[in-house]
């Protein structure tokens, strides 16, 4: 379980990639979660619209114990209680909201909140988070992280929403500490129709991107 960002630091270190998987059902879940830890990504964030993401992130932690699995699209405080289990290292939101990050602020999870922009952003540094969430990334990409981070360097920005295989080490190489992967690699036609090894080879292509 990640206790703070020097954990988070650490697990990012052989590969700064979080898979974001939003699965249609249990099944496709455990076997997207397979597909890319054969294809060497050991980062998870399992989302709450993932039907029985609780129970899945439980199994997945018992199969894989080498993994780090999280919660994303953590967006009340009921959510928050939901996932309040010890087998996930560490908790995400889309957003930022006062009561979430007074509840974590109590918490022994590591959680990461949410903003779309410089002012949301410090303003969860203050509060006392070490990572932000920058969401959405499709809004900024590396030209606009590296803007960002020109006068506020003290941000960690994981990068969210919109970032693909072609520009993701442009944006890890921009400053920020990771990018996510979302439908561009956990695609919803690859678990319609099975093809779990188009995935795989997918993940081992993210697996490549190197931290900056």
């Amino acid at each position: 379980m990640m206790k703070d960002a020097n954990d988070f630091y650490e697990a990012l270190k052989p590969n700064p990639v979080l898979v974001v998987l939003r699965a249609l059902d249990k099944d496709s879940a455990m076997k997207s979660i397979e597909a890319c830890y054969k294809g060497g990504l050991r980062i998870i964030e399992v989302t709450l619209s993932t039907p029985d993401a609780v129970t899945v992130l439980k199994e997945a932690k018992e199969k894989y114990p080498d993994l780090c699995l999280g919660f994303g699209t953590i967006t009340s405080l009921g959510d928050a209680r939901a996932t309040d289990i010890p087998e996930a290292d560490f908790i995400v939101s889309p957003h930022t909201e006062e009561n979430l990050m007074e509840y974590y602020r109590s918490s022994y999870k590591f959680y990461v909140p949410a903003g779309s922009t410089p002012s949301e952003l410090v303003k969860i540094a203050k509060k006392g988070f070490e990572v932000q969430k920058l969401f959405p990334g499709s809004l900024y990409l590396a030209a606009g992280v590296k803007s960002i981070l020109a006068p506020l360097p003290f941000l960690n920005l994981i990068v969210t929403g919109g970032i693909k295989l072609e520009n993701a080490q442009e944006v890890i190489d921009a400053g920020a500490k990771a990018v996510c992967a979302g439908s561009n690699l956990a695609k919803k036609e690859w678990m319609q129709s099975g093809s779990y090894d188009l995935m795989q080879a997918e993940a081992e292509k993210w697996s490549q991107i190197k931290c900056g």
